[in-house]
């Protein structure tokens, strides 16, 4: 069976580096001395120096996050007019990440496209816009995977990975696009703030084949960690999609990641193996606020990517209801 690559990536994120106005902007909706300061001790904590947007920042604060008006305080723009705004903004900030892979002329050639995003639908999605865009091939065969957060773009490489091996001619465009800012909500609640602290708009696109260059995708491992569905949620609402993201997932992942490592069966993450039996790990970190339970005091520890080899992936995804 035909092995799958991902032969090429590419990257774009919006011109606008609106971290420290989101800093400066979310203050005035903490009312508690407590809460400023628990928030200022967070920022710095993160580790994270930047974060872009779609939306240009403004200089007076208290009459807007940003020079187009969604964020004022007291009306906030609802969802209908944050769809609108990720239908006219996604398909450039996506078109900058596939041009960043230098495809040239073997743009024609792509049979197949993959899409992955949780921040925006719209019908048609930004599969179709995107093929138009670049001017593909109208036949390209188009799969969105919608909703899923960060997990999504794990979900979507795998997808990617089974058309490979069963299409060994197949040349898979895989496009991960999320706008973030489009979400930000108005609110008092400190753990809303902080989740909104973490994410930034931006894309990236790769290129996945049988060919046998860059890295090689050998396997997808997949665990659901009990009782832990209500620690990240991301819900439709009225003024745009809310999150929950619980500061126990870490923790969560730290102990599920040392049962997989004790357990070692072949119903686990490993399977028989060895964590160092594989040359990269593909795996969801973040800030420091939700890093990687191998800073935590796991047995998983980090080290660099280096070279060519077999790659694994881990996305941690929580059960949905019953």
């Amino acid at each position: 069976m035909a092995g799958a690559y991902i032969n090429r990536i590419g990257t774009a994120v919006p011109e606008h580096d609106i971290h420290q106005t989101f800093i400066g902007f979310v203050d005035q909706f903490l009312p508690e001395r407590k809460d400023k300061l628990i928030f200022r001790r967070l920022v710095q904590r993160s580790g994270i120096e930047h974060r872009y947007s779609t939306f240009t920042p403004n200089e007076n604060l208290e009459e807007a996050a940003d020079r187009q008006g969604f964020y004022q305080p007291g009306q906030f723009a609802g969802t209908g007019a944050r769809m609108a705004r990720f239908e006219t903004h996604a398909v450039d900030l996506a078109q900058q990440a596939v041009e960043a892979l230098e495809l040239g002329e073997e743009l024609s050639s792509l049979t197949h496209m993959v899409v992955a995003s949780c921040t925006g639908f719209t019908a048609p999605g930004l599969d179709q816009q995107l093929m138009e865009r670049l001017g593909l091939n109208p036949s390209i065969e188009r799969t969105m995977v919608g909703f899923m957060g960060c997990a999504a773009a794990v979900n979507a490489l795998k997808v990617a990975h089974h058309i490979v091996r069963s299409e060994p001619s197949a040349k898979v465009l895989v496009v991960n696009l999320e706008l973030c800012t489009l979400h930000l909500q108005e609110t008092s609640d400190i753990e809303v703030i902080l989740s909104a602290l973490l994410f930034g708009d931006g894309c990236a696109a790769s290129l996945v084949s049988s060919k046998p260059e860059g890295i090689a995708l050998k396997d997808f491992r997949v665990a659901t960690i009990p009782d832990t569905r209500d620690l990240i949620t991301w819900r439709i609402g009225d003024a745009g999609f809310e999150m929950s993201l619980s500061g126990e997932v870490p923790h969560q992942i730290t102990k599920a990641l040392r049962h997989e490592a004790t357990r070692n069966d072949d119903g686990g993450i490993l399977r028989g193996q060895h964590k160092d039996d594989f040359d990269l790990w593909a795996v969801h970190a973040g800030a420091a606020r939700s890093s990687m339970p191998s800073s935590r005091g796991s047995t998983w520890t980090r080290k660099p990517c280096a070279g060519r080899g077999a790659c694994c992936a881990i996305s941690a995804t929580c059960p949905p209801p019953p």
